[in-house]
């Protein structure tokens, strides 16, 4: 049985629950260079919530996810703390 696994989720997990009182929560999620893709489309993508603990944002799903959408080349995707999200 592999513990490693299972512990660095319980680690994971821990980090992202003790994130929340310190105020990282997204609040702000900015949408830029953009031409051909609605906002809303983009929202709607990215299924994203404000008020979410930030650290549980999995920015390498969300840019998997923005690349599949049509007209979209290339997409970058960065967390800034402690409480916004650059698309």
């Amino acid at each position: 049985h592999n513990l490693f696994p299972r512990y660095l989720s319980f680690v994971w997990n821990t980090c992202i629950e003790l994130s929340l009182p310190v105020g990282m929560r997204l609040e702000n999620v900015y949408l830029t260079g953009q031409h051909y893709t609605a906002n809303t489309e983009l929202l709607s993508v990215l299924n994203i919530h404000k008020g979410q603990p930030l650290l549980s944002v999995d920015i390498q799903e969300l840019r998997h996810k923005v690349m599949q959408l049509p007209w979209v080349k290339n997409a970058i995707i960065e967390r800034e703390f402690p409480d916004t999200l650059h698309v």
